[in-house]
C-alpha cells in the first residue's frame, strides 16, 4: 500500500492548531508556541525581524492607523502597524513537525543549572551519552553536507574530506540584514563531535576553517569587515556533529555566554600552544536546562557535574 507523502511547510502553518506557549523572550523577539498539525505535535518558533534600510526610508507610507499614546513639548509617543509587504516580511517563523518530547523540552522555559564537567565525568557519563544519540536526529546535517538539501542556500563549500566544509546561513538569520549576520559552518569530517573530540590533528581543519572565513565572508557581504566577525563552538553544542558560528560582532545573540560559547581562535591557540590534547583534559563549565535529557543523565548518574543548585 502507498503512503502518503507527508505535508508541506505551509500546510503544516495552515492546519496549525494552538495548544499552549512554550516560551517567550521579549529581548530577542521571540516566542515558541505548541500545537498540532494534522494531528501531530508541532512547535513554531516565532521571530519578528528587524526594520532594514531599505522599509525606514519608506517607513511613512507603511504606517497604518498611527494613534497617540502621549506627548511632551517636542516629544511624542504612538502606535502603529506596518502594512503588509511581500519583499519585506515581519515575522520568521521555524515550524518543528512532528515535534518530539526532547524538541518540546528544549524550546520550552526552563530553570537551568551551571555544570563542572571534569574529564571523568565526561568519559563516565557525557560521552556515553552522547554515543547513544539517535544517528536520525542529525540526518538533516548530512543532507545538507551531501548536497540533498539546503543548496540554493549555501554561501560557501569546501570539498576537502579532512578540511571542508560547508558555509550557510543559520536559522536565525534573515538572510538580509548584515547587522543581524548569523552563518554556520558544518564540517565534512563526520568523527569530529563536539569540542571534546578536539585534537592537534584537527589542527589544519579549524586554521582552513578561520582563514576562509575571514576571506569569503566579507567578499559575499561587502558590509562586513573580517575584523568584526566572530567565530566560536558551542559546548555544550545544540547537535553533536562539529560547526563554527559566525557572526557579526554587532549582533548579540542567544548563546555567546561565558561557558558555553568558545572563540575559535582561543579553541585553536589552547590545542597549539598549551597542549595538543587540551579539550580532552580540560575540565569544562557549562550552565544545561534543567530539563534537558543530558541534565537528566548527570543527576541520575551521581550529579557530581552539578556545581550549584538550579535558578531561574
Amino acid at each position: 500500500m502507498a503512503t502518503s507523502s507527508p505535508p508541506s511547510p505551509l500546510q503544516v502553518l495552515a492546519e496549525f492548531s494552538f495548544e499552549r506557549i512554550l516560551s517567550q523572550d521579549a529581548r530577542s523577539k521571540t516566542a515558541a508556541i505548541l500545537g498540532s498539525s494534522n494531528k501531530v505535535p508541532t512547535i513554531l518558533h516565532l521571530e519578528r525581524l528587524p526594520l532594514d534600510g531599505i522599509e525606514l526610508a519608506a517607513v511613512s507610507s507603511r504606517l497604518e492607523g498611527p494613534r497617540l499614546t502621549d506627548s511632551n513639548d517636542i516629544y511624542a509617543w504612538l502606535l502603529a502597524d506596518l502594512v503588509p509587504s511581500p519583499t519585506h516580511p515581519s515575522l520568521k517563523i521555524y515550524s518543528i513537525s512532528p515535534a518530539t518530547e526532547a524538541h518540546i523540552k528544549k524550546y520550552s522555559t526552563q530553570k537551568r543549572a551551571l555544570v563542572r564537567e571534569t574529564p571523568e565525568v565526561y568519559a563516565r557519563i557525557v560521552d556515553p551519552f552522547v554515543r547513544g544519540q539517535d544517528p536520525g536526529r542529525i540526518q538533516w546535517v548530512y543532507n545538507i553536507l551531501m548536497g540533498k538539501k539546503e543548496v540554493d542556500r549555501v554561501v560557501f563549500k569546501d570539498g576537502d574530506e579532512v578540511k571542508g566544509f560547508v558555509l550557510l546561513p543559520d536559522s536565525k538569520w534573515d538572510g538580509k540584514n548584515v547587522e543581524t549576520l548569523y552563518l554556520q559552518t558544518i564540517v565534512n569530517d563526520r568523527s569530529i563531535r563536539s569540542l571534546r573530540d578536539l585534537r592537534a590533528k584537527h589542527l589544519p581543519l579549524l586554521k582552513n576553517i578561520r582563514d576562509k572565513i575571514l576571506t569569503v565572508v566579507p567578499s559575499k557581504f561587502p558590509d562586513v569587515s573580517a575584523h568584526e566577525l566572530r567565530l566560536y563552538i558551542h559546548y555544550q553544542p545544540s547537535y553533536y556533529h562539529l560547526h563554527v558560528h559566525v557572526t557579526n560582532l554587532s549582533f548579540e545573540s542567544p548563546g555567546q555566554q561565558v561557558g558555553q560559547a568558545h572563540l575559535l581562535d582561543d579553541v585553536i591557540d589552547n590545542i597549539e600552544v598549551i597542549d595538543r590534547d587540551y579539550y580532552a583534559k580540560r575540565t569544562l563549565v557549562y550552565a544545561l536546562g534543567t530539563e534537558s535529557p543530558l541534565f537528566g543523565r548527570l543527576v541520575a548518574e551521581g550529579g557530581e557535574g552539578v556545581l550549584c543548585a538550579a535558578s531561574g
